[in-house]
């Protein structure tokens, strides 16, 4: 149930000092809903539309510090970037690949 996983993340998140960083799948989702509601804290920061790249980019970006909503930001346009569609390719199509 996505709003008993809110009541145990508020509970840590009230208790720690550290930053938590939620990664949703989709935005609006039950669980993107519920959790969403933890952005109001000052340590934690919530994500939606979450993919693999995005992932990887938190996970990196922090590691021993906290993200800023500049960071944020980029994470996203990055993690946009790195979306694309093929069809019909050639292997003239493909020389930057």
């Amino acid at each position: 149930n996505p709003e008993d996983f809110y009541q145990e993340v508020l509970k840590e998140a009230k208790e720690s000092e550290e930053q938590i960083v939620i990664l949703c799948d989709i935005k609006g989702g039950s669980v993107h809903t519920a959790l969403s509601k933890l952005a109001v804290l000052d340590n934690v920061m919530v994500f939606s539309g979450m993919n693999m790249g995005l992932a990887l980019d938190v996970v990196m970006k922090s590691l021993g510090q906290n993200l800023e909503l500049a960071d944020a930001n980029d994470l996203i346009e990055a993690a946009k970037e790195g979306m694309t569609v093929m069809n019909g390719m050639t292997s003239e199509d493909d020389e930057d690949f």
